[in-house]
């Protein structure tokens, strides 16, 4: 009986060892799996430090039938960041015109990932890069703010924020008689 309890003992003992070993190794692989997480998130929010932002709330007017932001509203958030974009660079697009200086879009190229809804609110993040002599490339990503109630955590790499939509817009200069020219602003944008 006393060899019975001690190797019924020996064994609990070595199975609750296993048992605290093996939970032990799932506590570590769960936080090594979140400590990832987080880096990728970290790194995937942290590409947007450099980008100039603009905040918007959606108006009721601006959704369909379905509740939903019309497509040709996203172009109207994106141009209006690219001209918040470009006061904050220090270029005022009124006086550009006055100046027969005309910046306009070449090309537009919006993908739609995720549909907003009235009252959402979210930001434009813009960024610029030349391509080729006379053209420039706006990048712009839309995504979510954080929920009203999470305003006290407001961090860039929080991972609740969704991308709506991406646009690739090519803008050109073309003087009064529509010829494509590169004027000084380009230098200031970039």
């Amino acid at each position: 009986i006393a060899l019975i309890f001690v190797v019924k003992f020996a064994k609990t003992d070595v199975l609750a060892s296993f048992h605290a070993s093996i939970r032990t190794i799932f506590y570590l692989f769960s936080f090594a799996i979140l400590l990832c997480k987080g880096l990728v998130i970290c790194k995937t929010m942290d590409k947007y430090r450099h980008w100039h932002q603009t905040s918007f709330k959606v108006r009721d007017y601006e959704c369909d039938l379905q509740g939903r932001v019309n497509n040709s509203v996203y172009g109207n958030y994106f141009e209006h960041s690219r001209h918040e974009f470009l006061l904050f660079k220090g270029i005022d697009f009124a006086e550009l015109c006055e100046q027969k200086i005309h910046l306009v879009v070449r090309h537009l190229e919006i993908d739609y990932l995720k549909s907003l809804s009235s009252r959402d609110e979210f930001t434009v993040f813009t960024k610029v890069e030349p391509q080729g002599r006379l053209k420039v490339l706006f990048h712009q990503h839309l995504l979510s703010n954080l929920p009203a109630d999470e305003h006290d955590l407001k961090e860039q790499n929080n991972p609740s924020r969704i991308l709506y939509a991406k646009a690739i817009v090519t803008g050109v200069a073309v003087n009064e008689k529509g010829k494509p020219f590169i004027p000084d602003v380009f230098q200031k944008m970039i």
